[in-house]
C-alpha cells in the first residue's frame, strides 16, 4: 500500500512539474521554431524559449524576415495553445505579443505607405497584439486579431495557406496625428472621421505575400491597389 502512494505520489509531482515548470530542450525549441517559420513565411531567431507542457510557451527577443521582405521583432510573445482543439482538425492557438515592431520593407506596409503618404507608418510598433490562430493543414486562420498603439489600432481577420497567398479583413485606426500628416485631398477621401482623435478605414488585402494586393473601402468608392 505505501509503495503504491509512494508511486501515485512521484507521478503526481512529475506531473504538476510538467505542466507549470517551464521546460527547454534543443530538439524541441528546433521542431517549434521550424513550424513557426513555416506558417509565418519567416526566419525565426530569439533570445530564450521556455515551453511548459501541454498548455504554453514563451519567447523572449523574437526577430524574423519575412520572405516577402517584412521584418518583424518583439520583446515577448506568449502562446496558449489547446491541444483539445485536434479533435477540430486545427490546432488552436492563443498569441500575444508585448512591444512588437513592423518595418517598411513589407510589400503591405510599404503599399499602405505610398497609398496613404505617412511616412511615420513605415516601421510600425504595437504596444500589444493578440489573437487566435487556427491552424490546419492546408491553411491557418487569424481571428479577432487586434493591434493597439497610441497612433494606430488594427482590427481584422486573416487566412493564409501553404501556396503563400493571403487574405486579410483589416479595420485601421488612425489617430489624428497620424491624419495631419496626410494631404487634405487624400484624408478627405479615404478617412472616415471616427469619435474622439480617430479616423477609420477599411482595408482588404489579397494575393500572395511577394505582391499582394489592396483593396479600400469607403462609403464612397472601392479603390484596388497593385503592390509594387
Amino acid at each position: 500500500m505505501k509503495k503504491r502512494l509512494s508511486i501515485i505520489l512521484i507521478i503526481s509531482v512529475l506531473t504538476a512539474f510538467s505542466i507549470y515548470m517551464p521546460v527547454s530542450f534543443g530538439a524541441l525549441n528546433s521542431l517549434l521554431v521550424r513550424n513557426l517559420e513555416k506558417r509565418l513565411h519567416a526566419d525565426i531567431s530569439y533570445d530564450a524559449l521556455r515551453v511548459y507542457l501541454w498548455r504554453s510557451l514563451t519567447v523572449d527577443g523574437l526577430k524574423g524576415i519575412g520572405k516577402g521582405g517584412f521584418g518583424f521583432d518583439a520583446d515577448k510573445v506568449t502562446v496558449d495553445y489547446d491541444l483539445t482543439s485536434l479533435v477540430t482538425g486545427r490546432l488552436h492557438l492563443r498569441c500575444s505579443f508585448e512591444n512588437a515592431r513592423f518595418y517598411r520593407s513589407g510589400n503591405i506596409v510599404g503599399s499602405l505607405v505610398d497609398m496613404l503618404q505617412i511616412e511615420p507608418l513605415g516601421n510600425l510598433t504595437f504596444k500589444s497584439i493578440e489573437g487566435d490562430l487556427f491552424v490546419g493543414r492546408q491553411d491557418t486562420l487569424t481571428q479577432n486579431f487586434a493591434m493597439v498603439s497610441d497612433n494606430i489600432k488594427v482590427f481584422g481577420n486573416a487566412s493564409t495557406d501553404i501556396d503563400d497567398d493571403i487574405r486579410v479583413m483589416a479595420y485601421i485606426l488612425l489617430n489624428e496625428s497620424l491624419v495631419d500628416t496626410i494631404p487634405k485631398e487624400i484624408r478627405g477621401t479615404l478617412l472616415q472621421k471616427e469619435e474622439g482623435p480617430w479616423s477609420s478605414i477599411y482595408v482588404r488585402i489579397m494575393g500572395n505575400y511577394k505582391k499582394p494586393n489592396l483593396r479600400i473601402m469607403t462609403d464612397r468608392f472601392r479603390m484596388n491597389i497593385a503592390s509594387k
